[in-house]
């Protein structure tokens, strides 16, 4: 509770042990990071390979469409 003329104090260490603080080792830490950056650029290649064919489809959806709508208006 407040009044005036007292200032409040907070504990600043106050500590929570978890299961993951208490059991973190950084060297597995470390090497599972680079793990991860090895497989990166794999991945990365094949995200750009689906994008390429997902902008395929799309483009061919949208050509069929354009090609009915002459054939259409043509006739």
């Amino acid at each position: 509770m407040l009044a005036y003329g007292f200032e409040t104090v907070l504990l600043v260490e106050v500590t929570l042990y978890t299961h993951q603080l208490t059991n973190f080792q950084e060297e597995l830490s470390n090497a599972a990071l680079r793990e991860t950056l090895d497989i990166l650029p794999s991945i990365h290649g094949d995200v750009l390979l689906r994008e390429a064919l997902y902008k395929l489809r799309i483009a061919r959806l949208r050509n069929r469409a354009v090609r009915l709508q002459q054939s259409w208006q043509a006739t």
